[in-house]
């Protein structure tokens, strides 16, 4: 398992969500700014974390590269390892 963090400018939030939906994964949102450049000016954006199985993470990484600019300051995608998960079978 992996963890994908997103953080993606509102302007290009709905692609990656169409992404994540189109892929069954299911993903937390919260909303932030980011501060970018010498002035250091404050962005809106959108921050998403997701688990993502092993076997899916290269098609979305994929897709997002794809999809999203990556090539801006405010878009960020960074993935780590995931040691631990909860499962939703314990009472």
């Amino acid at each position: 398992m992996k963890h994908l963090e997103a953080t993606i400018s509102k302007d290009e939030a709905d692609n990656l969500e169409k992404i994540l939906k189109s892929l069954d994964l299911v993903y937390a949102k919260s909303e932030s700014e980011i501060k970018i450049g010498k002035e250091l000016r404050q962005e809106p954006c959108f921050v998403y974390s997701v688990i993502v199985p092993d076997g899916f993470l290269d098609n979305l990484l994929n897709q997002v590269t794809k999809s999203i600019d990556l090539r801006k300051k405010e878009n960020i995608i960074t993935v780590h390892n995931q040691m631990v998960t909860i499962s939703p079978y314990l009472d």
